[in-house]
Formats: structure tokens, C-alpha cells, sequence
């Protein structure tokens, strides 16, 4: 079996709208494609002629567009595919769309159909996204960091993802490998949720997350999601 972390970076972009990509490269880059609302002059200022159907559309009609097609599925799950596909090829239209329609939209990308997700997540698997940090990497988290692309990192998310998978029916096996490569410690017997608890045992912190990240952005934020990563993050910054 296969557990991770994962370990998601967020990177602000700059107030001032830039472009480092063009033509095809541009298309494929999610962060800066606008894809049918790129204009005549930027198709022609980014060598897109040609690449793009001939018409530009705005993003509030693309937007429509897409909610129509996503109302044409009747299973949840497909509509969460759906929707990571396009975030995996147009950012802004995504976020347009979901703020649009927050509340049709969330039960999608949040409870109760991420939590389906996260159950067949290997069946579903595109594309990556962030940092997956495994067992395996022990020792080599500093590399892992790295490998990253991004260089204006101002946010760093970590997450087990133990509120999620608590409710999917496998965290009991998650928690119980956890405990046998020393993840789970009495040290945070008070606020480890009760699955857990049964297999904490006494085990020095690890540290090797936080030496990485400080020696790569030591300025960088520092948030994390569910009990067991707040609490061995924020313990071993206290010692």
C-alpha cells in the first residue's frame, strides 16, 4: 500500500499580469491559458493564430457553457472529473465558474463527493497536483522540495488528509501504518482523533519537513490541515 502526505504549495501571483509562455506552451500552461477569451491582438502578440478555433468568447458565456454541460451528468463523481479537468487546463475559468455557482458547485469539489474521490483516486488519476511526500521519501524531503517549479512560494498547505479519509472508511488501515513508521506518538495521544490512538507509541519528532522548508523560503507560511500534521509540525517547532 501506498501512503502520503500530501503537500500542496500556493504561490500568489504578481498584481502585474505576465506572460512567460507562448503559442502552444501557453495553451498547455493552466496558470496564464484563457483559452477562447484570448483576444485577436493577444492571439497575434503570443503567436496563438491558429491554435485557437477562430472566435473569442468571453468568460462569463464560457462559464455558462460549461455549467450546462456539467448539469448533463448524473453521477457526482463525473462532475468532479469534469471539473479537475478543467482546472488542470484553465485556472481562471475555474474559479469563475465555481464562484458563479458556489452553490451547486461545492457539494462537488467538497463534501460528500471529494470524500468518493479520494476512495478511487487512483482510478481517477490525471495529472498531479502539489507535492506528495511518501514514506519513501524519508530522508529526501529537502530533494522533494526542490523539485518543485514554482520559485515565489509565499504558502505552504500540508495535509494527511485525515479528515477526509476518516470518513471514507479507510483510515483505521492509514493510521495503523502510520503508527509502524512512527508517525503516531503519545506526545499527541490528547489530539489524535480515536482511531489513532490504540497505536501511539513514544518516538522522537521528525523535524526534516521544517529544516527543508526553512532552508528553501524560510520566510514562507506555513498552514496545515488535520490534527496529526498540526500537531507534529507546531511540536516540533516548540522544541
Amino acid at each position: 500500500s501506498f501512503f502520503f502526505l500530501l503537500f500542496i504549495i500556493t504561490s500568489f501571483s504578481h498584481t502585474r499580469f505576465l506572460v512567460f509562455a507562448s503559442g502552444y506552451s501557453l495553451l498547455r500552461d493552466p496558470k496564464y491559458n484563457k483559452g477562447l477569451t484570448f483576444s485577436e491582438k493577444e492571439r497575434d502578440a503570443h503567436y496563438l493564430r491558429g491554435l485557437l478555433p477562430p472566435v473569442c468568447l468571453t468568460q462569463e458565456l464560457q462559464a455558462k457553457k460549461l455549467m450546462q454541460n456539467l448539469c448533463q451528468y448524473q453521477v457526482p463523481l463525473q462532475r468532479y472529473m469534469a471539473l479537475m479537468e478543467l482546472q488542470e487546463r484553465n485556472e481562471r475559468l475555474f474559479y469563475k465558474l465555481l464562484i458563479d455557482n458556489v452553490e451547486e458547485l461545492l457539494p462537488i469539489v467538497y463534501t460528500p463527493t471529494v470524500g468518493e474521490a479520494c476512495q478511487k483516486y487512483g482510478s481517477i488519476f490525471r495529472r498531479p497536483q502539489g507535492l506528495y511526500i511518501s514514506l519513501n521519501e524519508k530522508g529526501k524531503i529537502l530533494e522533494v522540495l526542490k523539485n518543485w517549479p514554482e520559485k515565489g512560494i509565499q504558502v505552504i498547505v500540508v495535509t494527511d488528509g485525515e479528515r477526509i479519509l476518516a470518513g471514507t472508511g479507510i483510515a483505521k488501515l492509514i493510521a495503523l501504518e502510520m503508527s509502524r513508521q512512527g508517525l503516531i506518538v503519545n506526545s499527541r495521544k490528547q489530539s489524535l482523533q480515536h482511531f489513532k490512538k490504540p497505536w501511539a507509541h513514544e518516538q522522537e519528532p521528525v523535524k526534516t519537513l521544517l529544516e527543508a522548508v526553512k532552508a528553501i523560503k524560510p520566510t514562507v507560511l506555513i498552514g496545515s490541515s488535520g490534527k496529526l500534521v498540526a500537531v507534529g509540525l507546531f511540536g516540533s517547532l516548540q522544541r
